[in-house]
């Protein structure tokens, strides 16, 4: 992902009520509070309906190896959001681009080198362990990944075609894209795709759209990006 998408005062804010009751007696156990919240932040709020994440969750339905347990009659039936939610957050590893809060993600071209730090950090998490399926969840990635490709002089990110797309509703403008995505890093190669719809606002409480465009995501994924792009 981005970003939270919050306002970074706002943020602040909050972060100081919710640690309120954290043991503040050293630096190693607010953390490892901290970690525990964030690692256990599904089951945390299991009972707490968010359209964003029942949005992934819908995503992902169809992916296969995944290791995602949706209930069956997800997404038609409203009873299983609360459990497609839980396992959705519990059941995968989701990493901010950012990882501090923002209400607005705009960068200007000259601007992205500020990210590199940023992807350098995504590329060692995603390369501690063996990924079944790495996503990235914005347009603006591609933008991203070629600027780090320039700074670091090597095609670390290998693009395929981003002008792939499929209409998602008959009749509809609304196109689904995306591109698969080959990351080599330290001598270790990953296969990846950028969603660039996945961000639309046109998506954000459509959940069989959602699910139709993660299965035209799903189609495209381990395809093998042209080289040098």
């Amino acid at each position: 992902m981005l970003n939270p998408g919050q306002d970074e005062k706002e943020a602040d804010r909050c972060f100081r009520c919710v640690t309120e009751d954290y043991d503040h007696s050293s630096v190693q156990k607010f953390i490892n509070r901290y970690i525990k919240e964030k690692t256990d932040f599904g089951e945390i709020h299991k009972d707490e309906e968010d359209h964003f994440d029942i949005k992934q969750a819908a995503f992902l339905k169809v992916w296969k190896g995944s290791g995602i347990n949706l209930p069956v009659g997800f997404p038609n039936d409203k009873k299983t959001f609360l459990a497609a939610k839980r396992n959705v957050l519990m059941q995968k590893l989701q990493l901010e681009l950012i990882p501090y809060c923002s209400r607005d993600f705009k960068f200007k071209k000259r601007d992205l080198t500020a990210l590199i730090p940023f992807i350098e950090t995504i590329l060692e998490e995603i390369f501690k362990k063996k990924r079944n399926i790495v996503v990235f969840c914005a347009g603006l990635f591609e933008r991203v990944f070629k600027a780090y490709n320039k700074h670091v002089g090597a095609n670390v990110f290998s693009i395929g075609d981003a002008a792939k797309s499929k209409p998602l509703k008959d009749g509809g403008k609304l196109r689904g894209r995306c591109a698969p995505v080959e990351i080599c890093f330290r001598g270790k190669k990953q296969q990846a795709l950028i969603a660039y719809t996945f961000a639309s606002q046109a998506l954000s409480r459509a959940y069989r759209l959602m699910e139709r465009y993660g299965e035209f995501c799903f189609s495209n994924y381990g395809i093998a990006p042209p080289k040098n792009t």
